[in-house]
């Protein structure tokens, strides 16, 4: 007898109501999510569904598809914190918690947002609610766009294995090893089937501010332009409530003709609010912001010039003709006083100025550099760092827990064929011993057969020789009373008396 095969892992399928939210949008709405995990095929799947009630289409069922191939980063953490999940958002939780230890967390972070399954009547319109207010239904249309979703489930809602099953699912996707699992679309939405879609067929976009309202960069980024000054706050509300330049005009308006003494003025740019902008791209805009932030302009001009934007910079305009007039009587006065010729005069002075400037400005620049390096390391150290660390322990600690299970249940599988190696030796020698035991119980009866046939032979020839003795001895009796002679009377009767 062998031991028995490891049977294949059936297919794992989780599905959970949890509580799905954006934190890039700061939305979350009740949800219901699916997991599928074939270890056998390598094959995953992870879908989050909503029903909702839609203007034209009444109740249906709106269902956000994301592929294992488009996860970057997939971590599960068992207990939550205020970070993951605010305090406004326990109530919504499926399981009502009063903390945040009470909730596991399950964080996505997205290369590409996901495809909307919708139902084939909503093919070529756009879905709206039909309530305006409704609130799940708005908080799912940001979850089809953001790129970073936490899940939220109360830990009453793990039975036995979900956990470690969920860590193992996602130490797969982020060792893309999974493939996506085919899904039949005809079998959804109660066999009315549906199609596939992107975040746009939602159809709302946030209409950006009227031209002439004026926008404030600290709305967005947090801090006040360069440029800016009290004095020019009024200056700038009237440049945006300005009427807008006709198509034949240049890009600038109000371009000076003069040249100006300081070096080329850099525009400030409005950043206007745009609630669809990514949350990393946001990010990045803030780091720039902070990375530009005290640089001379001659380095930011360089930096815009060599990223290929050099449109956003003011055209440079020839000098003024008074200047220009100054410094030629200037250049007269020194020609006359000086032997040396008026070409070699301005190439020295202009050798000797862009000399001093190159001195200057690199020691200037070399310095502003390491100071806003320092500064932004400092800054990236004290805000990111506990969370990417945050993260990363996340992370390693869900590796080695994956693979610490993985060992044991390898382990498991090598004790139980060694234990059914030794119940088939120890059947194979109870065996042995009993058919041992039976051939040696068969040769002993049949000894006391034999044994017993040869007492009974033996005890029919003694009791024969017995018989013939008994005959004899009775014989001899019988004669000898018959021999014996008769006594006198009177003897008799003396011996009588």
């Amino acid at each position: 007898m062998t031991a028995e095969k490891a049977r294949p892992e059936p297919l794992w399928v989780f599905e959970k109501a949890v509580l799905a939210h954006a934190p890039e949008f700061n939305v979350a709405c009740a949800a219901r999510l699916r997991i599928a995990h074939n270890q056998n095929n390598d094959q995953g799947s992870m879908s989050i569904r909503i029903n909702a009630a839609l203007a034209e289409l009444g109740k249906q069922t709106l269902m956000l598809n994301i592929r294992p191939d488009e996860v970057d980063m997939c971590t599960v953490v068992a207990k939550s914190n205020d970070k993951l999940i605010p305090d406004r958002m326990f109530s919504m939780v499926p399981v009502s918690v009063t903390s945040s230890a009470a909730v596991s967390t399950l964080i996505l972070c997205l290369n590409a947002t996901g495809a909307i399954l919708v139902p084939p009547l909503a093919n070529g319109t756009t879905l709206s609610p039909a309530v305006p207010e409704d609130a799940g239904f708005q908080a799912f249309e940001k979850l089809c766009q953001s790129k970073t979703i936490h899940l939220h489930l109360s830990k009453q809602q793990f039975r036995d294995g979900d956990l470690h099953r969920l860590r193992t699912f996602s130490g797969a996707v982020r060792a893309r090893m999974l493939k996506p699992q085919p899904i039949d679309y005809k079998r959804l939405n109660a066999g009315q089937g549906a199609i596939e879609k992107d975040w746009r067929i939602f159809g709302q976009t946030i209409d950006p501010p009227a031209y002439c309202e004026p926008v404030p960069t600290q709305s967005v980024l947090g801090k006040r332009s360069r440029d800016d000054s009290p004095s020019e706050a009024h200056s700038k509300s009237a440049i945006l409530c300005s009427p807008p330049p006709p198509p034949w005009s240049p890009t600038e308006v109000n371009t000076p003709t003069t040249r100006s003494p300081s070096p080329a003025h850099i525009s400030p740019t409005i950043f206007t609010r745009d609630i669809k902008q990514s949350y990393r791209e946001r990010i990045k805009v803030l780091e720039l912001q902070r990375q530009l932030h005290g640089l001379p302009d001659e380095l930011v001009r360089e930096v815009l010039t060599g990223s290929g934007h050099q449109h956003l910079l003011v055209p440079e305009t020839p000098p003024p003709p008074n200047k220009l007039s100054k410094d030629a009587n200037s250049v007269s006065d020194r020609q006359t006083s000086s032997s040396a010729p008026p070409d070699a005069e301005e190439a020295a002075m202009v050798a000797k100025v862009d000399r001093i400037i190159e001195q200057r400005l690199g020691k200037l620049t070399k310095d502003a550099f390491k100071a806003l390096t320092q500064k932004r390391l400092n800054a990236l150290v004290e805000s990111q760092l506990p969370v990417a660390a945050e993260l990363f322990l996340n992370g390693a600690v869900a590796d080695h827990r994956d693979r610490f299970y993985e060992e044991c249940k390898t382990s498991e599988i090598n004790v139980r064929e060694h234990i059914d190696e030794g119940i088939t030796e120890v059947r194979d020698a109870t065996n042995e011993c009993a058919k041992e035991i039976s051939e040696l119980a068969q040769q002993c009866m049949d000894n006391l057969d034999d044994h017993s046939k040869n007492l009974d032979a033996s005890a029919e020839q003694e009791l024969s020789k017995l018989k013939r003795w008994f005959a004899e001895l009775a014989q001899s009796y019988f004669d000898k009373t018959v021999v014996v002679e008769p006594v006198p009377r009177a003897t008799a009767r003396r011996i009588s008396m």
